[in-house]
């Protein structure tokens, strides 16, 4: 059985969703290959959260979307408090199991490749909103 866990990072306010991004996905997660090698795991996805400047919300129909009513970089909250969401990204880090886990944790916390690596995180997000969850049972329902 899959071994899951969910990462929110929250981006460093002073850089841009797009610079967030970008650092993500061209510095950070080559760097965590490297490092990982071949217990890097089987899935590492990356969500980024939708900002009304995308116009997400328009296309949905939600009204509150409009640039007239929220910041440019506000998050597309359909329900809820836009406030309330603190992470501009999520990621999914499927592993093959517990031990493939436990191996990827034991490399990127290593001293020298832990120091690398929150060095790197550090150019991009902020470490006092970063979360990790480990997930548990997986229920999924499709159309019929």
């Amino acid at each position: 059985m899959t071994y899951t866990i969910v990462l929110f990072v929250s981006r460093r306010p002073n850089i841009t969703t797009d610079q967030f991004r970008d650092f993500w996905e061209n510095s950070h997660i080559p760097l965590l290959k490297s490092i990982a090698g071949k217990a890097f795991p089987l899935s590492h996805t990356r969500h980024y959260v939708a900002r009304v400047n995308s116009k997400a919300g328009d296309r949905a129909g939600v009204k509150t979307a409009s640039t007239k009513i929220a910041a440019s970089a506000a998050p597309v909250v359909l329900v809820g408090n836009a406030n309330e969401v603190d992470w501009d990204g999520y990621a999914e880090l499927v592993f093959r199991d517990e031990l493939h886990f436990q191996q990827f944790f034991a490399l990127v916390n290593e001293p020298d490749a832990a120091e690398r690596i929150q060095m790197d995180e550090e150019q991009f997000s902020d470490p006092d909103k970063f979360k990790i969850v480990v997930l548990g049972d997986t229920v999924s329902t499709g159309a019929d």
